[in-house]
Order: structure tokens, then C-alpha cells, then sequence
């Protein structure tokens, strides 16, 4: 993201193999436009200062903060879409891998020499595969296996585009924000934000399952863009079980929704607190309920925290009631 109250400079190339121009994105909470850069420029940017040496070797000159001339600009692109003016070969650009590079940094690379080798979907999240955290997250979903961490990252990038997730907090869900039955409800004593899902109140007889997905998808980045920790924002998920019978069951939504969020936003999620615990929910727990919560939370299942009894006062252990 760009500092406070600025914008990153638009005067760059575009990227190599898509053209398009950085991302918008928008973060509700701090009402602060970012763009993120594509991979080419993101790249360059971690490469800069072994690129200045290069232009200073060359020839180039570099002023007083370190900064060299618009050379500097040139050398770079050239570098990293592999024009013969290049005055390093590209595998040169990035810090090579080694027996002794950390597995985050193996994966970037990996992903790195995909975009340049021409993957859209890759190229064009230059933001997200040159971030630890996001890297860090899908290497420990997929268990330290750095080829399947890789590939289900890009994947990951694949869904964004197809899913339009970019744009999607400008889409209009008013008619199921106004159900109340899902919402961001505050953080809890260590500033978690928590998402509430009031699931009696789901009927799929008002909603088909993609739209609730979608809309769920949409809660989901909303409250994650209001930290600048995104895209490895935490959160927490509340499910309110008061009330809930069959008729709030749907399978065609659960079995989207977990496909979706086991793919696409791993290790991202803190704990989930579920209540009341009551015989229903204790009758059908395995058949209906527990599916359910293995969907919002399917990375460790000790995360999953049935309130049994008093809930209201072990929820005020973990929340200000204000």
C-alpha cells in the first residue's frame, strides 16, 4: 500500500505480459486508495539496489540519497522482460535459490520465473507472490511441500481473476446485508476482528449458493482490506446456532463454500466460537453442524470452540461487551 494520503507513481511501463495497468484497490476502514504492483515492477522494486550497482558499474550515475538516474528505470525493465539491452541476464535479477534459501523464498521464485515466463494470472499479483506472509500461509496449508504451496498459490491467483475478488467490494449486496444473518460484529481483546454468522437465518430458499459465496467472499475481503495487515489479515468467526433447525441446512452451499475458502484463504482464520450448544446441536452435530464449521475452519479443528453452558459470559472473557 501507498503511504498515507499518496498514491504510488503511474509513470512505469506496464507489465510485460498482460499490459495491465496496477490494480485499484480500496481499504474501507482507512479510506485509503492503494495500487498493487505487478509483478515485473514489484519484483524490480525488492531488486533495486543490486540493479544500481549494475548502472553505476555501467556507467550510470547515482545522486546523493542513493537513487540513480532515469537509467536505473531503463535497466530494470529491460531486465525483466529479457531484452537483449539487458545488462543482466534475468536469472541474474532475483536472488538465486539455494540449498540454504528459506522455502518462502524458494516459492517466489518459482513464481516469479512463472510470470515472466508468461502466466497473466501470476504477473499480474506482483503484491501478493512477493509477500512472506501470504507465501508463508498457503507453505503451511499445504504442509512445508513447496511444489504444492506453489501451485496452490497460483491457483489462488487464478480464482482472484476469475472471481473478479479485486472488484468485488464494489459490488451492491444490500438486500442481504438488510437479513442480518452475516456481519463483521467488532475484534476481541487482542483486536481480532470477528465476522458473525446468524445461521438461522440462512435460507436457501431466498439465495442460490453462488451468491451466497460470493457474498460471504465479499464480507470476507471487506473486513480483511480494513487492516493493513491484508491479505494475511486475521479474524475470528462467530456462528450463532440459536434457533437452528433443518431448514437451514444447505448442502450445495457448504460443499461451495468449502472448496472456496480451503483454497483460496488458508490460515487466515483464528478461532471459531460456536454456541448455543444446546440437544439439537448436540443430536446432529456430526451430520449437520460439524460440516458446516469444518468449512469456515478446516486448518485445525481444536480452533473450533463450543460454548457450552454459560456462552454469554465466555464470550465476555474474550470480548468487551462494548
Amino acid at each position: 500500500p501507498a503511504p498515507p494520503g499518496q498514491a504510488f507513481k503511474t509513470a512505469r511501463p506496464p507489465t510485460r505480459s498482460t499490459g495491465f495497468p496496477p490494480r485499484p484497490h480500496f481499504v474501507p476502514a482507512l479510506n485509503q486508495p492503494f495500487r498493487a504492483l505487478p509483478c515485473t515492477a514489484q519484483c524490480n522494486r525488492l531488486m533495486e539496489t543490486k540493479t544500481k550497482n549494475s548502472v553505476v558499474a555501467a556507467g550510470g550515475s547515482a545522486d546523493s540519497d542513493g537513487d540513480t538516474d532515469v537509467s536505473i528505470h531503463s535497466a530494470m525493465h529491460s531486465a525483466a522482460t529479457t531484452q537483449p539491452s539487458s545488462p543482466r541476464p534475468v536469472g541474474e535479477m532475483f536472488a538465486p535459490v539455494t540449498a540454504s534459501s528459506m522455502p518462502w523464498e524458494k516459492i517466489r521464485q518459482r513464481l516469479v520465473q512463472m510470470a515472466l515466463d508468461g502466466d497473466e494470472d501470476v504477473d499480474y499479483y506482483g503484491d501478493i507472490i512477493s509477500d512472506r506472509g501470504a507465501i508463508e500461509r498457503f507453505l503451511s496449508a499445504a504442509k512445508g511441500n513447496i511444489d504444492k504451496a506453489a501451485d496452490q498459490m497460483r491457483a489462488h491467483l487464478q480464482w482472484r481473476r476469475k472471481f473478479n475478488v479485486d472488484e468485488l467490494p464494489e459490488e451492491d449486496f444490500s438486500d442481504m446485508k438488510a437479513w442480518g444473518e452475516l456481519y463483521w460484529g467488532g475484534t476481541d481483546n487482542q483486536g481480532v476482528q470477528t465476522m458473525t454468522w446468524i445461521l438461522r437465518k440462512h435460507d436457501s430458499s431466498k439465495v442460490s449458493a453462488e451468491r451466497f459465496v460470493r457474498f460471504l467472499v465479499y464480507q470476507i475481503e471487506t473486513g480483511m482490506r480494513s487492516s493493513p495487515q491484508y491479505p494475511n489479515t486475521p479474524f475470528n468467526i462467530i456462528v450463532d446456532l440459536g434457533e437452528v433447525g433443518f431448514g437451514n441446512n444447505d448442502p450445495e452451499m457448504v460443499g461451495l463454500l468449502q472448496t472456496t475458502l480451503v483454497q483460496n484463504y488458508p490460515k487466515v482464520r483464528k478461532a471459531l466460537y460456536v454456541f448455543p450448544v444446546n440437544w439439537f446441536v448436540s443430536l446432529f452435530w456430526d451430520t449437520i453442524i460439524k460440516p458446516i464449521l469444518m468449512t469456515l475452519q478446516p486448518d485445525i479443528e481444536d480452533k473450533i470452540l463450543p460454548l457450552t453452558g454459560d456462552y454469554e459470559a465466555k464470550l465476555k472473557e474474550r470480548f468487551d461487551v462494548d
